[in-house]
């Protein structure tokens, strides 16, 4: 297995454990895989490659900024997504985003009984986690 590729399970693994138990991913979670994803990115292809991913990351947590405003994630959850985004290629990333989310909202049904209301808050790092797992597994393109 590839580090990348072990680095995501590990981390996405224990963000939803964490996630699960605490209702929280912890900043010495996101700042140190946001931090192990840029130099994984620099060491693989220079400064020519970190940028592009940092900003893509940054653009991601622009993106989702009105949903963190509007109490769908956390602040946790925004750079837990933005740290793995560093990890896949662009659109691989959009297949994970897609299911992390399709995961997230059929979990927050299952949990209202279908009538989904914004008291009813599952965490994202277990859906997070089940689309990494399809993302090693070869599901996605």
């Amino acid at each position: 297995m590839e580090i990348g590729h072990f680095a995501v399970l590990v981390y996405a693994g224990g963000a939803a454990v964490t996630d699960w138990r605490g209702h929280k991913i912890y900043n010495v979670w996101t700042v140190s895989f946001l931090a192990a994803g840029g130099a994984l990115r620099f060491l693989r292809g220079g400064p020519g490659a970190l940028l592009p991913a940092a900003a893509a990351a940054a653009g991601l947590i622009l993106f989702l900024f009105p949903f963190y405003k509007a109490g769908g994630l956390g602040a946790g959850d925004l750079k837990y997504l933005a740290g793995i985004s560093l990890y896949m290629e662009l659109r691989a990333f959009l297949y994970f985003l897609f299911f992390t989310f399709l995961l997230a909202l059929a979990g927050a049904a299952a949990v209202s009984g279908g009538r989904l209301r914004s008291s009813h808050r599952t965490g994202i790092g277990l859906p997070a986690l089940v689309s990494v797992l399809f993302y090693l597994g070869g599901l996605y393109p």
